[in-house]
């Protein structure tokens, strides 16, 4: 598996959350704070092994039309929805 991974997630700070521990395991970890730019890196080919998607993130695209969008263009990366628990 590419130790490449994507956090898609609008809130800095859980994104920060996320970077600081993968890292801490060796991965290397991308962060998009909105469906569009999300988007953007998945369709410049780079490849990742990981996403964790905010399926609650809708700011124009929801997190679901992302994560269709990643299933397309990275089809054997494994995905992990996440939201805040309210």
């Amino acid at each position: 598996m590419d130790k490449r991974v994507m956090v898609v997630c609008g809130q800095y700070d859980i994104c920060e959350s996320f970077q600081e521990i993968l890292a801490k395991d060796g991965y290397g970890v991308d962060v998009a704070g909105s469906t569009q730019e999300a988007l953007a890196i998945v369709r410049n080919n780079r490849p990742y092994g990981i996403f964790f998607i905010d399926i609650q993130l809708d700011d124009g695209l929801s997190g679901e039309d992302v994560a269709e969008e990643i299933q397309r263009n990275h089809p054997a990366a494994v995905l992990y929805a996440v939201t805040e628990q309210k």
